[in-house]
Formats: C-alpha cells, structure tokens, sequence
C-alpha cells in the first residue's frame, strides 16, 4: 500500500507528517457512508493502519492522535457488530481486523475471544471436508488462506497459539 511505499522511500518526521495529512484529507473528504465504509474495506484500512500506527502517532500532534485513535475505535464498533450479527457469516477480512485490533489497539483485548470463537466458525463452513474452499473457486481458496495466514502469524507473533482449526 501506499504507506508502505513513503514508508519505503522515506522513514522520518517529514514522511509521517506527509502521511498524517493525507489522512486527515481522507478523513475530511471521504468518511460519509460510501464504499469505503463497507466492513470489510473498513477492516483491510484498519488493519493496515494498525500496522503503521507506531510511525503515523510517533510526533503527531494530540488532535490526530486523538481522532485517529476515535476512528480507529469506530471502526471496531462497527466490525464486531457485524460479528455479532453475522456469526458464522462473517467475512474473514473483518475477523482479521478483529484480532488486529484485539491484539494491537489499547483496551480492544476484550475482542479476541468472539473473534477466534467466530473465525473457527468461518473455517469450519468456508472449508469442505477434502479441505477446498465451498465456491471450488482457486482463487476463493487463496484469498481466504490468506487472511487465516494472516491471522495467525499476528497470533503467533503475539504468543498465542492458534488451534488446529487453522490447520
């Protein structure tokens, strides 16, 4: 992604403010319910940004800090409702950002257990016995490994052990 790419070019104050910034557009210009709302674009932007947040909040001002962190929190609000509603249906993008956040964002450690609990259910009713993906579709399959894959790196990363479900 784009942060990545700055990143990449450039790690100092100066990149960061950049990015800050254009943030702060986006936030200005594009929060309205619109496409980029959707749960699981809500959830990839969450967890991409949870993974830049150490360099985007290292010299920000209080203010960014302070509504950064507000979307953030929005944001996972609004992701473990749909969790809740959901169950079993719930997209893996949007358990990702879920354990993203129970994982990364202060005080959101009370999210981890739903999410695991709801990502065993996603396994289990996305994955046929012979261990292919329900749509038969490759690609389906990839980009559903993916995210597990995902998801339990950050879990290993952090010490927690995932069952054998991901397996």
């Amino acid at each position: 992604g784009w942060c990545h790419d700055v990143r990449a070019y450039r790690e100092d104050a100066t990149s960061a403010a950049f990015i800050r910034q254009v943030i702060s557009d986006w936030y200005a210009n594009h929060r309205q319910r619109t496409v980029s709302q959707h749960s699981d674009i809500a959830a990839e932007r969450l967890v991409y940004w949870l993974y830049h947040d150490s360099f985007l909040l290292n010299d920000a001002d209080r203010v960014f800090s302070k509504y950064f962190r507000k979307t953030q929190f929005d944001t996972v609000t609004m992701l473990d409702r749909v969790r809740a509603r959901k169950a079993e249906k719930t997209s893996l993008p949007v358990l990702k950002g879920l354990v993203f956040a129970a994982l990364y964002l202060p005080g959101a450690d009370y999210l981890l257990r739903g999410a695991l609990s709801s990502l065993q259910d996603a396994i289990r009713s996305r994955f046929l016995a012979d261990g292919g993906h329900y749509t038969r579709s490759p690609e389906g399959h990839m980009v559903a490994l993916q995210h597990i894959f995902e998801i339990a790196a950050v879990l290993r990363g952090s010490d927690i052990e995932p069952d054998n479900e991901f397996y």
